[in-house]
Order: C-alpha cells, then sequence, then structure tokens
C-alpha cells in the first residue's frame, strides 16, 4: 500500500498488521507521488501493477502517461446531472484530437457490466 509520508501512523500500524507492506512517498498536494512509487516497485523489479481507484488517481496515471493498459468497468446505470462525477477529472481537452484515445480495443461482458480494454495513445 502506498501512501505519504504524512499518513496517520495508527492506520499505517493497522496495515502492517493486516500483512500489507508498506511504501511511503514524497505527497504531492496529499497524494502519494505515482513517479517515485513507480520507480520504487521498478526496482523491485514489479512489471505488473493493477491500480485501481476513484476519478483522482485515474486522471493522475492518464496525465502522467504512467498507464499502458486501461479498462473501464460500465454498468447499466444511468446517473447525469450537470453536478455528475466524471470518471476522469483533471484539465480535460478543448477539442477532441487532444482526447487520449485507446488501441487494441477489447471488449467484454460480466453479467450485466460493461469492461472496454485499450492501449492508450499518449
Amino acid at each position: 500500500v502506498a501512501v505519504t509520508e504524512n499518513a496517520p501512523h495508527e492506520r499505517i500500524e493497522r496495515l502492517k498488521h493486516a500483512g500489507c507492506k508498506i511504501i511511503r512517498t514524497k505527497g504531492t498536494d496529499g497524494r502519494v507521488d505515482l513517479q517515485e512509487l513507480f520507480r520504487y516497485l521498478g526496482e523491485m523489479k514489479l512489471t505488473n501493477i493493477l491500480v485501481e481507484g476513484g476519478s483522482k488517481i485515474i486522471t493522475s496515471m492518464i496525465e502522467g502517461h504512467f498507464a499502458d493498459k486501461i479498462i473501464v468497468f460500465i454498468a447499466p446505470v444511468i446517473i447525469g446531472g450537470e453536478g455528475a462525477m466524471s470518471p476522469v477529472r483533471g484539465k480535460g481537452v478543448n477539442i477532441m484530437g487532444e482526447a487520449v484515445k485507446l488501441a487494441e480495443i477489447n471488449i467484454r461482458r460480466f453479467s450485466n457490466d460493461i469492461a472496454v480494454e485499450g492501449v492508450p495513445e499518449y
């Protein structure tokens, strides 16, 4: 589990007690420094890493060009609304030509959910 240097000691101890290995990184705006984290994981010879999370971590992975494969799960639920959260935040794009596109698309169905898998073209 990656945490910042400012992570609460009691939470870290609970994670360690549960058997987790803790990796401390410098915080960037209160978040784990992904470049430092991936450098460390590379030194450990870890080449396949699953990153699961919400819009902030997904945005950081895409904006930092850290993801070499993206899998998006889509549930058959329509939320909508002008204030609805997007699965990807960040700066966005002004024109479609600036958008990150996915290549080598693979689509799978899991019960009612759909997974779209692809390789980002940065």
